[in-house]
């Protein structure tokens, strides 16, 4: 079973909306797709956002 708690960083992407930034892999501006625990650049799929960067689930 996935835990479906999200991180700080997770919450933080999600409340700027579908808002979109600058991949610095691709130079698309695209959303941050949230996959297994990491963002990943909508347009080029390279992981933006680590999932292991010591974050901790808020409860």
């Amino acid at each position: 079973m996935m835990n479906s708690r999200k991180t700080k960083a997770q919450e933080e992407t999600q409340q700027a909306g579908s808002a979109k930034r600058r991949c610095l892999f691709c130079g698309q501006e695209a959303e941050l797709i949230w996959v297994h625990g990491h963002g990943q650049c909508a347009a080029c799929g390279t992981n933006a956002e680590e999932c292991c960067r010591g974050e901790q689930c808020r409860n």
